[in-house]
This record gives structure tokens, sequence and C-alpha cells, in this order.
């Protein structure tokens, strides 16, 4: 019995293989996760620093369907805010380029607190790095 199993599906892991049937369509695409970089690190309250990270995508095309490749399109615009607890401040904006990587330089604000923080963005394209804030 086990025998046989294998077999079918050797054989319909070909027929698939021959058809295409496991192309995937772009709006299933798995496009990478997002990441941010937080600079210098630890932060210094009140001070600049640069966020850069991506990519930020608006179209996910990163799969091929029918033998034709897809297009990334940046997302239009990435906001960025310090979380701390439940506390979250707006610290600007960044416009993605081509490839969806976003370069920020923002002021981490005097009101914010020592210690433990989050860099995030938007809840329309989710991602935070941890962050360590000082005086």
């Amino acid at each position: 019995m086990r025998y046989s199993s294998a077999l079918f599906m050797a054989a319909l892991a070909g027929l698939c293989w021959l058809t295409g049937c496991s192309a995937v369509h772009s709006e299933d695409a798995g496009c990478a996760r997002p990441d941010l970089v937080v600079e210098p690190e630890p932060v210094t309250i009140g001070s600049d620093v640069t966020v850069t990270g991506g990519p930020f995508l608006g179209v996910c095309a990163d799969t091929t369907d029918n033998g034709k490749t897809g297009k990334n399109v940046a997302a239009d615009e990435v906001r960025l805010y310090l979380v701390q607890g439940s506390t979250s401040t707006p610290l600007g904006a960044g416009v993605p380029d081509q490839e969806g990587q976003i370069f920020v330089t923002v002021t981490i604000p005097g009101t914010a607190g020592p210690g433990a923080a989050k860099i995030s963005t938007d809840e329309k394209l989710p991602v935070s790095t941890r962050i360590s804030l000082a005086e």
C-alpha cells in the first residue's frame, strides 16, 4: 500500500510540473518581510537617528505565473512611530525607492523615557525593531 501511495504522489508531482499547476499567482506571492535598522544604537533621547529598511511593497510579484515575471511596486509611504509601552508617537514618514527601501532621519522626542522601546511602521505594512533609549 505504501509503494502505491508513493508512486501516486510522484506521478501527481510530475503531472503538476508538466502542466504548471504549481504556479503561484502574484496575489498569493510571498515577498520578503521588510526589516528596519536604526542607527546609532543605543539611541539618545532628543537626538536624530537614521532609519533604513525594506522592502516595503504595495504590490508583490516575486514569482512567475505561466512564465511571466510580475513587477514589484513600492509602497507610497511608510509611517514611523516610537512605541514605549502603550504610547505610540509619530516620528515621520519615508517614501520608498523603486526597490521599496526607505532611508529616513527622524528625531527621538525629548518626552521619551529611557529604556526599552520600538520603532514601528503603521498597520498597513507592520514591522518593528527594538531599540534602547538613553538620556
